[in-house]
């Protein structure tokens, strides 16, 4: 599920197909195909603040901050430091 600004926006993505892997070693990667063209991003990822947000950095170095508002095995729910959006990845 995505939203932003309190808007659903997963119905957007439903012609996607998207997944990121992330591994105990502090790297991720991620791919994303649409009409039949994919786009791959690899980077690192490390928690920080007592284990309450994670930082993202792709190999471009490229930073991306989230605060963790849920994290189970199979369940992770972040949202952007500004509060407007949020996702919520399960596995699958």
């Amino acid at each position: 599920k995505a939203t932003s600004e309190g808007q659903d926006l997963t119905a957007i993505f439903n012609g996607f197909n998207y997944s990121i892997s992330y591994t105990k070693d502090g790297n991720y990667s991620a791919s994303m195909t649409f009409m039949g063209t994919t786009d791959t991003e690899k980077g690192t990822w490390e928690f920080y603040d007592n284990d309450t947000k994670m930082i993202s950095t792709d190999d471009a170095g490229l930073k991306d901050t989230m605060a963790i508002t849920m994290l189970k095995n199979t369940e992770m729910h972040l949202k952007s430091l500004d509060g407007k959006d949020e996702l919520q990845l399960e596995a699958k």
